[in-house]
């Protein structure tokens, strides 16, 4: 992300006109920590988190499927030695 920001930045300031070259450095700071503190509002995450997260989730799903399955089959011997034994 940090490198995203660096290519913006670098873009913007390199498009300034060189009457503006004395403050190029000031801008390119002002410019990184405006656009460093806008993504961390945001609290945007790394693809690499979102992936770890992902699959996380999906561990959970499987592992939730799982107990709801074996929950079911656990109620219906239940159920079946209840009618048995009546």
């Amino acid at each position: 992300m940090k490198d995203r920001i660096e290519e913006v930045v670098r873009h913007f300031t390199d498009s300034l006109s060189p009457e503006l070259d004395e403050a190029r450095e000031e801008i390119k700071k002002s410019l990184r920590a405006g656009a460093e503190a806008l993504l961390q509002k945001m609290a945007l995450v790394t693809r690499e988190e979102y992936d770890v997260q992902t699959g996380l989730l999906e561990r959970l799903r499987a592992r939730v499927a799982e107990l709801e399955r074996r929950l079911a089959e656990f109620e219906e011997r239940r159920s079946d030695n209840r009618s048995n034994s009546e």
